[in-house]
């Protein structure tokens, strides 16, 4: 058996920490026990391994391999942080935007209302049937005139009377397909004040616009076109009739003659 301290005098050798004297004796003792001899150079060997195995593999794999044999404590997983969202409304920027696009919709509204359009835009239709009227004061109204026209297909009168404040027409429909019929007018001179269909057909309707007023006629109807007579300037009132959007009649009346 090796005696112990020849076996820490050999490490210490292997490892390189004894000055020439000591290994001139370590030399000497492993020349005389040829077990001890025999164990240095096994250590010898493995050491050299060790340095060749070293040098053929990066450090940073080494140091992987021996962070995952070393006892790791599992660590909690942290739970992510709740995203706190800003309140959009208390963002300054956001409600001054909203506060002045708001204003520019009340104006433009408000633009819309006070200011008459050009001749040529058409406002959304309003669509009445059946609504009561009153024309107590029609027989007393000028004539402006008594159109009539009659094919095999249509009969159409219209009777269009003013005063100082009112324009009246009252038109008498009978077609045995649909018709349309159109008044034309010019706003600035004429507004719609009401539009009804007297004898209320399913089939037909009455609608009115800023500068027009369309009829849809089927079967036999009675129609009252009111408008408002803004200045008692002479202005003339086209009239058209159309079947299948083709004119079939087109004629027109003055109004405020004198």
């Amino acid at each position: 058996m090796i005696d112990k301290k020849l076996i820490e005098r050999i490490h210490e050798g292997l490892e390189g920490n004894l000055d020439a004297a000591m290994k001139q004796q370590l030399k000497e003792q492993l020349a005389l026990d040829p077990e001890a001899a025999a164990y240095y150079r096994d250590w010898q060997k493995i050491g050299n391994t060790i340095l060749k195995t070293r040098e053929q593999t990066p450090e940073i794999q080494l140091e992987k391999e021996i962070l995952n044999r070393l006892p790791m404590e599992p660590t909690a997983s942290k739970k992510p942080e709740p995203l706190i969202r800003p309140n959009i409304w208390n963002m300054p920027a956001f409600r001054y935007s909203i506060v002045f696009i708001a204003g520019i919709f009340l104006g433009f509204l408000a633009f819309s209302f006070l200011v008459p359009g050009n001749r040529t835009s058409k406002a959304p239709a309003i669509q009445l049937k059946g609504a009561m009227y009153d024309s107590r004061n029609y027989d007393q109204m000028t004539t402006a005139d008594n159109l009539v026209f009659e094919n095999a297909m249509v009969k159409a009168s219209f009777d269009v009377r003013y005063s100082k404040s009112i324009v009246e027409a009252r038109i008498t429909f009978s077609s045995l397909y649909p018709v349309q019929g159109v008044i034309l007018f010019d706003y600035n001179s004429l507004q719609v004040m009401n539009v009804l269909n007297v004898s209320v057909n399913d089939q037909s309707s009455i609608s009115a616009s800023s500068n027009f007023v369309q009829i849809n006629n089927s079967g036999n109807n009675q129609y009252v076109v009111q408008l408002l007579n803004k200045n008692s300037l002479p202005h003339q009132i086209s009239i058209k009739i159309m079947q299948n959007e083709v004119p079939i009649y087109q004629n027109a009346v003055m109004v405020n003659k004198e």
